[in-house]
């Protein structure tokens, strides 16, 4: 399941890339793992998903595409969780 939101800042402590699309993908043969995608052309989404900004509990289901690269920086977090950033070629609302 590849699910799209947007990150907010819920923990004082974490200001990591607050008030931005966010992509989501939990491999189905580990309950614990997810790929996190930070997306870099949020333009490109033309105002299509702005509505998850004002409803951050209902994460939009999506199928995209784009060129993932790895994160300079790694957040601190469990190690089943990677983190990516994309820049988009293709999305659609599932």
């Amino acid at each position: 399941m590849q699910l799209l939101v947007i990150k907010t800042q819920l923990d004082p402590l974490d200001d990591y890339c607050n008030d931005h699309f966010w992509i989501g993908i939990s491999p189905e043969n580990c309950l614990y793992c997810k790929d996190i995608m930070i997306v870099c052309n949020e333009s490109f989404l033309n105002g299509q998903f702005d509505y998850l900004k004002n409803d951050i509990n209902e994460p939009a289901q999506i199928n995209f595409s784009g060129e993932i690269k790895k994160i300079c920086k790694r957040v601190a977090n469990i190690p089943e969780y990677s983190y990516y950033r994309v820049v988009l070629t293709s999305i659609e609302k599932l």
